[in-house]
Order: C-alpha cells, then structure tokens, then sequence
C-alpha cells in the first residue's frame, strides 16, 4: 500500500473514528446486540487505548508510513486489527467478505 494511502487511513480515518466507534458505549451496543462476541469486544477496547495513547505521544514528525511499517507500538496495534478484522469475517462471515471484498 502506498505511503499517501497509509498515513491517510491512520492518522484521518482511524485517529478519529477510533474515539467513538470504539467507545466503551459503542462496544457495549454492539455486544448486548449480539453483533460482536465478547472476545472481539475485549480487542477493540484494548485497541482503543493502545492506538489512543500511541497518538497523542506522536509528534508530527513521526507520522509517517514508515514509522508506522517499522515502530513496535504500531505494529501491535496493527496485529490488534487483523485479529479483529480476522474474528469479524469468522463471526459475521460472507456479510464481512462483500463489504470488505475478500
């Protein structure tokens, strides 16, 4: 993936979207609604506060795709999202598949 499309999707869309779809509220909704089971729940709060703390100890200057390709923190926080993107597709499915095109 390019450098322009990672850093785009990291620090635009995720930086953002991170506080409130992965808020503990949000995450409860979607566990008490049975659209999550409780193992994908526990990853995306644990996500949250990992990715959360690992932005606001960035500076500018390492917002970068490659620090991103290369620093330990973000490559757990990365492992964190394909677990759950992983646990997604064994919950929900072909639904998963068609919106993520696999």
């Amino acid at each position: 993936m390019e450098d322009q499309v990672v850093e785009y999707m990291i620090f635009e869309e995720f930086e953002c979207n991170a506080i409130t779809f992965l808020h503990e509220n949000t995450l409860d909704i979607l566990l008490t609604s049975k659209y999550i089971p409780k193992s994908i729940y526990w990853l995306a709060q644990r996500l949250r506060v990992k990715a959360l703390d690992k932005f606001s100890r960035s500076d500018a200057l390492l917002r970068t795709a490659r620090v991103v390709r290369q620093d330990r923190e973000w490559l757990d926080i990365m492992g964190l999202s394909d677990q759950i993107l992983g646990q997604l597709i064994a919950h929900s499915g072909a639904e998963i598949r068609r919106q993520f095109q696999f």
